[in-house]
């Protein structure tokens, strides 16, 4: 059997993967039920096997031993707390635009130690060559890597010296099949949060909730250090995926007064390429504070999506331009992303979704018709929470749904601060 326990936009395979415990199997019968909901499903279908995975043991493994094929655009995702293993002659076939996830390692008790990492590999049998395939759909990995050997390597932490693996696809690729596969290593507690600084390149996903209350006492006080590195060779920023799978990141704290570029990711640049991209995570109490481009999310972005993020009863302060999502960014698109009950502190240009903005598109979900877009003042300091500081090139700005060309924004945003009243009120 072959195993994936190494990747990055590809995947490693080696022999002599061990695997323990029970299996879940997923056999013709199964097999059956899975295609039959595939099969009348749509873009909009999601089949995900085993039902109540939630329920199951932690080291508990989910073995596929007959093959799925279906011509419609539904998804199937097969998630398991341990490993995903592929009997040998097991194919998937989506012949329809149907997407192939493929989840290890989920929801794994035993990863929420750091000393720790139990699980999650994805083992294709030997045959066929070509385990996955898809018709111009997508096929995501998610998998547990393998924690760096002892020796030369010391403790080095399980993402380390990604760009040296060699590299095997095993994911179809024909003239007629658009390759478009992401592999994305899981992050299962917070000190995997941190180590994503070692692999900015990289593809990441969370594999549950995450305790970050323990940053409070990091770095005598500063707490954790947003993920960009700054060295001779100059700013690294993050360029890759990450996913939050609808999980939470709570109580992270960030004291960086004198630093630029701060936030969970103090800085962020995709490429015309690859852009960065960042989805389905939330933030919850956290405190940020930075000097200048401080955002609860990313302090500095550029050429990034984001989307379903949500941003909750978070502290956000900054001496220079901030926000409750994104600092500043030039070409980002921000789409279906919730924040309330934070408190944004800031000297210049300021807003509860973004600082400034060059070249993009906003599109903001209110939690509830609620949600306050003017501002307030408290004593003799001003507590901004304007949806935005300022935009460049950006035509259109969307709020719960309704959609303004900026232009006609700016008039009413200026009526606004004049009477000291909420957007709400003039819109």
């Amino acid at each position: 059997m072959t195993s994936i326990q190494n990747a990055w936009l590809g995947v490693l395979f080696f022999v002599g993967s061990a695997w323990s415990a029970q299996a879940t199997i997923i056999d013709a019968s199964l097999v059956q039920e899975i295609e039959e909901c595939l099969g009348s499903g749509n873009a909009h279908t999601v089949c995900e096997y085993p039902k109540g995975w939630r329920k199951y043991g932690d080291r508990e493994a989910l073995e596929l031993t007959h093959s799925i094929r279906w011509n419609t655009p539904a998804r199937l995702q097969l998630v398991s707390k341990w490993d995903v293993i592929f009997a040998d002659g097991v194919q998937i076939r989506s012949e329809g635009s149907g997407a192939v996830y493929v989840k290890a390692g989920m929801e794994n008790a035993y990863n929420r130690d750091y000393h720790h990492d139990a699980g999650g590999a994805i083992e294709f049998g030997e045959t066929p060559d070509y385990p996955i395939m898809v018709n111009g759909s997508s096929v995501r990995l998610y998998y547990n890597p393998q924690k760096a050997p002892e020796g030369n390597w010391g403790d080095q932490n399980k993402y380390w010296n990604r760009r040296d693996q060699k590299y095997s696809q095993r994911i179809k690729e024909h003239s007629d099949w658009r390759k478009d596969h992401v592999a994305y290593m899981l992050v299962n507690h917070v000190r995997d949060l941190q180590d994503i600084e070692d692999a900015l390149y990289a593809n990441y996903a969370l594999s549950q909730n995450i305790d970050a209350t323990e940053t409070q006492d990091w770095d005598h006080g500063k707490g954790f250090r947003p993920l960009r590195v700054v060295d001779k060779f100059g700013k690294q920023p993050f360029s890759g995926f990450f996913d939050g799978n609808g999980y939470i990141v709570s109580g992270l704290m960030i004291n960086r007064p004198e630093e630029e570029d701060v936030g969970l990711f103090g800085s962020v640049s995709g490429s015309t390429i690859k852009r960065a991209q960042f989805s389905d995570l939330t933030i919850v109490n956290a405190t940020v504070a930075g000097d200048h481009y401080v955002g609860g999310l990313i302090g500095e972005g550029h050429r990034a999506d984001i989307q379903r993020v949500s941003v909750i009863n978070s502290t956000i302060t900054a001496r220079g331009v901030t926000g409750g999502l994104l600092g500043t960014g030039s070409y980002v698109n921000i789409v279906l992303v919730n924040l309330y009950g934070n408190l944004i502190h800031s000297n210049q240009s300021a807003g509860i979704v973004l600082g400034t903005l060059y070249e993009g598109n906003v599109s903001v979900t209110a939690p509830s018709t609620r949600m306050t877009l003017g501002f307030q003042m408290v004593a003799d300091e001003v507590l901004l929470e304007t949806p935005y500081g300022s935009f460049h090139r950006v035509e259109d700005f969307c709020v719960t749904g309704m959609c303004f060309h900026m232009m006609k924004f700016e008039k009413m945003l200026q009526l606004a601060l004049q009477k000291r009243m909420s957007y709400r009120e003039t819109l």
